[in-house]
C-alpha cells in the first residue's frame, strides 16, 4: 500500500510525453554527433582524394597537414612521405634522361666527326701516294683532294660550332646541288679503293 499512495508529479499523459521527448532529444544527440564523427572521418578523406586527384595531375609539391593521431594520421603521413618519394624519383628520372640525352648527342657529333675523317685521310695518302710515284697526273688529284679537304674541314668547323653555341647539331639546310660533281668528287676521295 505504501507504493501505491506515491504519487508521481505527472500524469501518465505527461509521463509519455516527457520521455518521448527525452528520446527525442537523445536520439537528436546521437544524430548530431554521428554526423560530427562522420564529417571529421570523412573531410581527411575528401583532401586526400583530392590531393591524390592533383598528384595523377603532376602536382608532386603537394603535402597535406598530419593529424595528431590514429590511422588517418598514418594514412597522410603515408601519402605525404610517397608524394615526396614520387618527386625525388621524378628528379632522378630527369637527370638520367638529360644525361643520356647528352650522351646521345656526343655520340652523335662523333659519328658526324668521324664521317668525313676517313676520306680526308684516304684522300691526303693517295695524294702522297701520287707525290711518291711521280705521277703525271698529280697536279689534277692535288686539286681534287685540297679541294676536297677543305670541303671537309669547313663542314667539322660548322659542326663543332653549332655544337658548341646552341648544344645541338646543325639543322638541315635544304640547298640545290649539281649531283653528278658530288658523285665525282666522292669517288674521287675513293679513289685507291677496289
Amino acid at each position: 500500500e505504501a507504493f501505491n499512495s506515491i504519487q508521481l508529479p505527472m500524469t501518465g499523459a505527461e509521463l509519455n510525453i516527457f520521455l518521448f521527448g527525452t528520446y527525442s532529444l537523445a536520439i537528436i544527440l546521437i544524430i548530431l554527433l554521428s554526423t560530427l564523427l562522420a564529417n571529421q572521418i570523412s573531410s581527411p578523406i575528401e583532401k586526400l582524394t583530392k590531393a591524390t586527384k592533383s598528384v595523377g595531375s603532376g602536382d608532386l609539391d603537394i603535402q597535406l597537414k598530419s593529424y595528431d593521431k590514429g590511422e588517418i594520421k598514418e594514412l597522410i603521413d603515408g601519402f605525404n612521405k610517397m608524394v615526396r618519394e614520387l618527386k625525388r624519383n621524378q628528379l632522378e628520372l630527369a637527370e638520367v634522361e638529360r644525361e643520356s640525352a647528352w650522351k646521345e648527342m656526343a655520340k652523335q657529333v662523333a659519328h658526324e666527326i668521324k664521317n668525313p675523317l676517313t676520306p680526308m685521310k684516304l684522300a691526303v695518302q693517295h695524294l702522297i701516294s701520287a707525290y711518291k710515284d711521280k705521277s703525271n697526273k698529280f697536279d689534277e688529284i692535288f686539286n681534287k683532294v685540297t679541294s676536297t679537304v677543305i670541303t671537309q674541314i669547313e663542314n667539322l668547323t660548322n659542326i663543332a660550332s653549332e655544337f658548341s653555341t646552341f648544344a645541338k647539331m646543325p639543322t638541315i639546310k635544304l640547298v640545290e646541288v649539281e649531283l653528278i660533281s658530288i658523285i665525282h668528287e666522292t669517288v674521287d676521295l675513293f679513289i685507291e679503293e677496289n
